[in-house]
């Protein structure tokens, strides 16, 4: 069970600092986050019509390197994509 645990700290670690590369926040302290479910906000100049934060959940299979990997890249596409951050250094 120790080694679920350790993959999962591991993966948010992962995101955590991809994340930060990418300019983004958590929503919540870190004292306080689950390595198994990140709420980020969504930054301005991103248009998303279902709310304020994205979640990305690192559970089970899902928590893997690789699929952090894909998840930041397209993170990192949308961000690319969004006309409010069209001078943003990715």
């Amino acid at each position: 069970m120790e080694h679920f645990w350790a993959r999962h700290r591991a993966n948010h670690s992962k995101l955590k600092a991809g994340l930060a590369k990418l300019g983004m926040e958590f929503l919540v302290a870190e004292p306080y986050r689950l390595p198994q479910l990140n709420t980020i906000e969504i930054p301005s100049g991103v248009d998303d019509l279902a709310g304020k934060v994205w979640r990305i959940g690192l559970m089970g299979y899902g928590s893997s390197s690789a699929n952090v990997n894909k998840c930041l890249a397209a993170l990192g596409e949308v961000l690319r994509k969004s006309p409010g951050r069209c001078g943003i250094t990715l």
